[in-house]
């Protein structure tokens, strides 16, 4: 954290604030990471700021989707999802398709933690089809396993275990 914020100080010194923001988004990271969520929202909000302040509509959309993440793995599902569907809307405004699919993924992954396994099911299947669409095996394997596991989670193991295979499929 120290180093975070010594490097902060010399890009405000330096004027620099595409720098500035990433030194408020690693030490968001890093707070994050030791589980203050207020204190990596404070310092996302800071990165996100600025971003908007230059225009970087990308490094806008990047940030909805930590905060979400952050909020997603503190429970604070409904928060987490207004800040994946901001960067989803971004991310379509600037038709960036091939990051589309983090943003459904995203979404798959926030909706079946609240067990609301149809819409989960919707995003995935979306995050799915962009995955295939740009070889992103990595992905459609993350993607088919949440499909599988959600399939589990609701006793239906017959239609769990093709998405599983599938997800293993894509990882091999």
């Amino acid at each position: 954290l120290k180093l975070f914020e010594e490097e902060l100080a010399i890009f405000f010194e330096l004027g620099d604030k595409k720098q500035q923001s990433s030194a408020y988004t690693n030490l968001g990271s890093v707070w994050g990471n030791m589980g203050s969520v207020d204190s990596s929202v404070a310092y996302y909000l800071k990165s996100l700021k600025l971003d908007e302040e230059m225009g970087d509509s990308l490094g806008v959309s990047i940030i909805h989707n930590n905060i979400g993440n952050i909020y997603s793995d503190d429970g604070a599902y409904d928060k987490a999802i207004e800040h994946f569907e901001k960067a989803l809307k971004i991310r379509q405004q600037m038709v960036a398709e091939k990051r589309y699919l983090q943003c459904y993924s995203n979404l798959a992954t926030v909706y079946s933690r609240k067990k609301e396994f149809e819409k989960s099911h919707e995003y995935g299947l979306k995050g799915l089809e962009y995955a295939l669409k740009y070889d992103n095996k990595s992905y459609a394997g993350i993607i088919s396993n949440s499909l599988g596991s959600n399939f589990n989670d609701q006793k239906r193991f017959s239609e769990a275990l093709p998405w599983l295979l599938k997800a293993l499929s894509y990882w091999t």
